[in-house]
């Protein structure tokens, strides 16, 4: 299921994060992940997230890593993280530098140079949804969720009517 929800992303991949990418990609592999370079996910309905530069899967998880190299802006990544973390459980950046500080605490950090190394590891995020997150669901996975909350719920459908 989760494959027919991952699509090829409509952006080119920069010159710079190429690189990088090509050596996370068997560094990732090697420990047991699905690695999907370049991606992005139909999430529900249309709601797509889109310019995933590493998409990681493994067993029941799912992480991104956002890709940022020297020429690039890395406070760019706090809102790119924020936009997909209600649909991930971890997320890493990966920078060809080292920089001063990361833009968020959640995000874990890779160092690519000639090697790759995991200089922090992520925090696990939370797995409760953001009101966003859950106003774009399809009905069924709404109530799919409450189920798994152990959560009564009631959707009532009333009809207006106009008096004159």
């Amino acid at each position: 299921m989760m494959e027919r929800s991952i699509l090829k992303s409509s952006k080119r991949i920069g010159k710079y994060e190429a690189t990088i990418i090509e050596k996370l990609e068997p560094f990732f592999q090697n420990q047991g992940f699905q690695v999907v370079p370049h991606a992005r996910l139909n999430i529900s309905w249309g709601n797509i997230i889109s310019d995933i530069d590493l998409l990681l899967i493994k067993e029941n998880k799912v992480g991104i890593v956002e890709v940022k190299s020297s020429h690039d802006n890395l406070k760019r990544a706090k809102k790119q993280i924020s936009n997909i973390k209600d649909y991930v459980d971890f997320a890493y950046i990966a920078t060809d530098f080292k920089p001063r500080k990361l833009p968020t605490q959640i995000a874990g950090w890779i160092f690519v140079k000639d090697e790759v190394t995991i200089m922090k590891y992520p925090q696990t995020i939370s797995n409760e949804p953001s009101h966003y997150s859950v106003d774009s669901l399809p009905k069924k996975c709404l109530e799919r969720y409450l189920e798994q909350k152990n959560m009564v719920y009631d959707i009532k459908i009333s009809s207006v009517k106009n008096e004159v």
